[in-house]
């Protein structure tokens, strides 16, 4: 057996002692192999060892690559087929059948095996893939540094494993994102696959290329941050759509090195225009996120309380209105949330008030 597979296996059963023995299966082998799909000998190892009887689900708190669900075989065959069609007109490499998805997050986000280096990675990268985004980072080398990330972080303690029903849930909390850093210091490598404009988010890009971006009277950036990061950002940086508002397109950009900014920007004839923007700490963002995923996926009171816990963070560094809106919002996922009940009533009784035009963005993200 691979030798970090071995490792996994004996991390995993030191903290389940009765997982089941491995299932051996061998349908999503020949599945691949229905597609044309050579299977790597430690990925079919893996396939192999997966414990009898029990799906996968594997959660962590990368940015971008938010891990999903094992697929089944007839699943990752159909994927695979649908990739054997032609890229959408406009675009190329927008999905590649060398690519083997492995985990779903629920929303067709696919972390995948790129067996041909799409991208000049090398062979093998473990990708994502996402399905409204251009964007397709490579977050490991190869399969076994996914499976060397995953038995260590266990034996560090930096997440824990359990069986819940008919499901192996790996959950892994921020100490591993950090481990995935320090393992792995030229990853995320960004990749994008070339895409054609015609997107609501690449007009807003085209029209800055061309003309530049404004700032609206509405717009404050935190000392630190000034209008040249934010275009650095979209030039290069995740971009991730969330909705038209009005005559606006709401985004979320990261901005390098620990931000995200939530944006409603338009289209005027002379320029990108931000109408409004919200900057937050990468930590308080991304808590936020993981909450709003919770929320989406029916975990209300587990939402709240990721909410309560970004409200504190964000207080702690200065950003007062913002905590005091996540606030609200646990509490109308939660109403007897005592913390966030206590923490909205301090902030109140230091003057904390919420300016919605300066804050909308970031607000319609919360309820999103």
């Amino acid at each position: 057996m691979n030798s970090w597979l071995a490792q996994l296996d004996k991390s995993l059963r030191t903290q389940i002692p009765d997982l089941p023995p491995a299932g051996n299966d061998q349908t999503r082998l020949a599945a691949l192999l229905g597609q044309g799909i050579q299977t790597p000998p430690v990925l079919q190892e893996f396939f192999h060892w997966l414990p009898a009887g029990l799906l996968w689900d594997c959660t962590w708190e990368i940015p971008h690559c938010p891990g999903g669900s094992m697929l089944e075989a007839l699943e990752m065959a159909a994927v695979v087929g649908d990739w054997k069609r032609p890229s959408p007109p406009g675009t190329t490499n927008w999905w590649s059948s060398a690519w083997i998805p492995l985990l779903d997050s629920g929303s067709e986000d696919y972390l995948c095996v790129d067996l041909a280096g799409t991208f000049g990675n090398p062979p093998g990268s473990v990708i994502q893939y996402l399905r409204d985004q251009p964007f397709r980072p490579a977050f490991f080398p190869d399969f076994e540094s996914w499976l060397r990330w995953l038995s260590t972080s266990l034996d560090n303690g930096m997440g824990k494993a359990f069986v819940q029903g008919q499901k192996l849930h790996l959950a892994l909390g921020r100490k591993a994102t950090q481990w995935h850093r320090e393992l792995f210091p030229k990853f995320p490598i960004l990749q994008e696959s070339e895409v054609l404009g015609t997107s609501p988010l690449d007009r807003c890009l085209n029209v800055y290329r061309k003309h530049g971006l404004r700032m609206g009277p509405k717009c404050m950036l935190p000392f630190g941050l000034n209008q040249g990061h934010i275009e650095a950002a979209l030039k290069q940086a995740f971009v991730r759509v969330e909705a038209t508002d009005f005559d606006c397109l709401r985004i979320v950009l990261e901005v390098p090195p620990n931000w995200t900014v939530y944006l409603n920007v338009r289209i005027t004839p002379d320029a990108l225009e931000v109408d409004s923007l919200v900057c937050l700490p990468e930590s308080v963002a991304d808590t936020v996120r993981l909450a709003v995923t919770l929320h989406s996926q029916g975990e209300e009171k587990a939402a709240a309380k990721r909410l309560t816990e970004a409200a504190f963070l964000a207080h702690k560094k200065g950003f007062s209105a913002e905590a005091m809106a996540i606030l609200l919002r646990a509490l109308e996922l939660q109403p007897d949330n005592q913390v966030a009940a206590q923490s909205k009533e301090a902030l109140h009784n230091k003057k904390v008030v919420l300016d919605f035009n300066r804050l909308r963005p970031f607000l319609r993200h919360l309820v999103s």
